[in-house]
């Protein structure tokens, strides 16, 4: 049982002119304005955009050089995601696009990033996106010194676009296009110790009974029974790094080179690594 009070600002825009109102929405007691209103849920059927598509849209990819670039045309709309097509080698394609107020394009090209641009398609036009290229590239993990030949390392990499993880070395290539990203690196290795049984206390809070909303507080005792540890973490560490295009266009290789940690006895150990891990720095290289 909760109440609530927060506002909403409405906007209108039109011809460059915005009017905005705001309006309170107050809940006391899971009721809105202390009122029951009895009602049904109804199940609203999804209206497939796709099969009306009738406004003319012409699209232009290109890459950063200008360059034509063919690729496959989406469009999406109020959760419906429409395939339009497939641009020829000058990178064009006029095609009919469902109408929709600020739907995206979506493009996705190979060896290119997938894009997206807002777009409305209430009226005839023309969209031109510039793609971002892709380019595999080879990640070799160096720690204090030597390439690293041992298993459990852990390489993410998130971007606005998304993330990718590598389980190095058993993979060994990721896909990098010019942007920021930020790259973590978690090395495991063989552990021997243990972990006693533990008794800590987990409190709740219940209702007095079924109908009352008044509660009282509820313990118990929760067991954790004793645990062997054989994966422990033995070096890490972040960066943040923005990649061109034309850094990554004539390199093979990222290194990322970081220093090794004590390999941890206890459970104090451990938790000391993992808080070292946050600080430490990589040192990224494109060769």
């Amino acid at each position: 049982v909760y109440s609530l009070r927060y506002p909403v600002l409405i906007q209108i825009s039109k011809s460059g002119e915005t009017f905005q109102f705001p309006v309170a929405i107050i809940i006391e007691k899971n009721v809105p304005r202390g009122i029951g209103v009895l009602g049904e849920a109804v199940n609203l059927e999804r209206t497939d955009l796709c099969k009306n598509k009738n406004t003319r849209i012409r699209v232009e990819l290109y890459d950063n050089a200008l360059n034509p670039v063919k690729g496959e045309i989406f469009y999406k709309c109020l959760g419906s995601e429409c395939y339009i097509g497939e641009t020829g080698d000058n990178g064009v394609l006029e095609a009919d696009f469902p109408q929709c107020v600020n739907g995206q394009v979506i493009v996705k090209a190979e060896n290119y990033k997938d894009a997206k641009k807002v777009f409305s398609t209430v009226n005839p036009g023309t969209v031109q996106m510039i793609l971002d290229k892709e380019y595999l590239i080879e990640v070799e993990l160096v720690i204090d010194g030597r390439v690293y030949d041992g298993e459990d390392a852990i390489i993410n990499f998130i971007s606005e676009d998304g993330s990718q993880v590598l389980v190095y070395p058993k993979e060994k290539y990721v896909k990098l296009g010019e942007g920021e990203y930020n790259i973590s690196v978690l090395v495991y290795g063989e552990g021997n110790f243990k972990l006693g049984e533990t008794t800590f206390q987990h409190c709740i809070d219940v209702p007095t009974s079924f109908f009352s909303i008044k509660t009282k507080e509820r313990c118990f005792d929760v067991v954790a029974p004793e645990q062997e540890i054989s994966k422990v973490l033995i070096a890490g560490g972040n960066a943040e790094k923005y990649f061109l295009e034309s850094s990554l266009r004539g390199a093979e290789k990222l290194k990322i080179s970081l220093k090794s940690l004590p390999t941890p006895e206890s459970l104090e150990d451990l938790q000391e690594n993992y808080m070292l891990v946050r600080d430490k720095k990589l040192e990224l290289s494109l060769e």
